[in-house]
């Protein structure tokens, strides 16, 4: 009865994003002496091309070589990929390359055939298609550390280095600005739920390694009985997972068609270091379409203040990065000259992974008069057909999907032997290799178990395109939508409990006006990882 039952079962992905990025009254001077500088990092200075070769390392002029991980290189050209495509259809094009990276993993732990392949291609794991394990492995590690909420000890260079701010700079009470305030801690978190019709049995493996590469969790929920209960349980979760800033992502229709959902949610909120005075917002006006043309008046931000910048002639185009209290991330703007629509939808599909490595890396800190619009921008995006014309295909196909690995066999088997085809316990670490393993740096490297190893059949899917030996008929899942929900809020919030004021006096006027009035792309990078946790072209920023 089971079997005839679930047929034909519809998978429906759920990603939910929210970011809160209040610019807050003071703070920036007590903040610019709790840190050092160290380290010449910059944050997602990464460096890679297309997915299908990825390079170890990019020379860049100032004497700086960026190494990343696989994971993260791929993760940012998803971005690229994706953004390309969504930037032809919303004035706000903004999402998480984080969240959707982790929903398709999930599902490669399950994929097999031509779907394990095509999740394979788009996620740019082609070259790592034998030691999967090892790309898993990575995706753990990175979120694990998206979750840290201590003080970088070596941050980015630029991020502590002031050298604009000089004798000739005073703030206007120095007494005022003594120690009261400690810098904010960002908070990052991402959460992955897998929901499942009730009397639905996962397959005991896939629960088991979703759960400890992606710290997923798994619920069953009455979405035949009771759909309405089912919404109400998954937007609850949503709300859980972001503080409440989404509320419902789900709705009693689309449950009532579901047999098991795979969500995907990430929460970010941090504090600019330096400062947006509230009472210098006012109406401004914003060029969707370019200097010259039709503009809109939109409440824009204003400051002066030290920021990292680069004009980047050899790109036509220039970038301006708001670090965090936190020490841990950062909001890069970059934006082509002369910024228009379709200026800015060619200046993103050229703009890779190495490129943007190279920007960051040759910013420095420069006293500037910036201005920025104040943005609140909701999007609800079905990736489906994005996901389509980037090669995956199969997973939409009822007739085609294959996620067998997802769903209980129809025989009893092992709980860790499918998909490492081990004959019992837990995969082993140590026996894995990367087939290089110059992708990080002397001082970043990952643990020896982690990097290599004596065996080479001990990775999750087995090698790409072999058949699953352990495979039997089972219930055919496919995806029917990719909905994925983003919330950004970029607004100027006060501190709580009294906080002191301060700004600092420039006793010569900035060389340097940035505003961002036209056309741009926004990106916040976390340093260690070097994910991209949003990323998106903004041509509108009005609600």
């Amino acid at each position: 009865m089971m079997r005839t039952r679930v047929e034909g079962v519809v998978l429906v992905l759920l990603l939910v994003c929210v970011a809160l990025v209040p610019s807050v009254i003071g703070q920036q001077q007590n903040f610019r002496q709790q840190t050092g500088p160290i380290n010449r990092r910059s944050s997602l200075g990464v460096s890679a091309p297309a997915p299908v070769t990825v390079t170890p390392q990019v020379p860049l002029q100032h004497g700086a070589t960026f190494r990343y991980n696989p994971a993260s290189a791929a993760v940012t050209e998803l971005a690229r990929l994706i953004g390309s495509i969504l930037g032809q259809q919303h004035k706000a094009a903004v999402f998480s390359p984080v969240s959707i990276a982790c929903a398709l993993s999930l599902m490669l732990i399950g994929a097999e055939q031509e779907t394990k392949n095509e999740l394979i291609r788009v996620l740019g794991f082609q070259q790592y298609k034998d030691h999967l394990y090892n790309i898993h492995q990575l995706y753990s590690e990175m979120l694990n550390d998206l979750a840290k909420t201590e003080f970088d000890r070596v941050p980015p260079r630029w991020r502590t280095a002031n050298p604009c701010y000089d004798d000739d700079d005073e703030e206007d009470d120095p007494e005022a600005a003594a120690p009261e305030f400690r810098p904010q801690k960002d908070i990052i978190r991402v959460t992955n739920a897998v929901f499942v019709q009730e009397g639905f049995p996962l397959n005991a493996s896939f629960a088991y390694y979703s759960k400890r590469y992606y710290n997923s969790t798994a619920a069953n929920v009455p979405f035949a009985s009771n759909p309405a209960r089912a919404a109400a349980l998954i937007n609850a979760w949503a709300q859980y997972s972001t503080e409440g800033k989404i509320r419902e992502i789900l709705s009693e229709s689309v449950a009532a068609e579901a047999e098991m959902i795979v969500a995907s949610a990430l929460y970010f909120k941090a504090l600019w270091s330096e400062p947006f005075e509230q009472q210098a917002t006012e109406l401004k006006p914003f060029y969707p379409d370019g200097y010259g043309r039709t503009s809109k008046l939109v409440p824009t931000m204003s400051t002066v203040g030290c920021y990292p910048y680069y004009n980047a002639l050899e790109y036509d185009a220039k970038i301006v990065g708001l670090s965090y209290q936190g020490n841990k991330s950062a909001l890069y703007i970059i934006m082509p000259n002369n910024s228009t629509r379709q200026t800015m939808q060619e200046f993103q599909r050229r703009l890779t992974p190495a490129m943007i490595g190279d920007l960051v890396s040759k910013m420095t800190q420069r006293k500037m008069y910036l201005q920025m619009p104040k943005m609140q921008i909701t999007n609800t995006i079905n990736l489906r057909e994005v996901l389509q014309r980037l090669g995956l295909q199969t997973i939409f196909n009822r007739g085609q999907s294959d996620l067998s690995g997802m769903v209980a066999k129809s025989q009893p088997i092992e709980l860790f032997a499918t998909r490492f085809g081990e004959s019992a316990g837990p995969a082993d670490p140590t026996s894995v290799i990367f087939p290089t393993d110059y992708y990080y740096s002397t001082d970043s490297r990952p643990s020896a178990d982690i990097r290599r190893g004596t065996a080479t059949n001990n990775n999750i899917n087995a090698a790409a395109g072999e058949p699953g030996l352990d495979r039997v008929a089972g219930p055919q899942l496919h995806v029917s939508e990719f909905i994925h929900r983003v919330e950004l809020d970029i607004n100027e919030k006060g501190t709580e409990g009294g906080a002191i004021t301060t700004s600092t006096i420039f006793r010569a006027l900035p060389s340097i006006h940035f505003r961002i009035d036209s056309p741009f792309l926004l990106l916040v990078g976390h340093d260690d990882t070097r994910l991209p946790l949003f990323y998106g072209t903004i041509y509108d920023p009005t609600p």
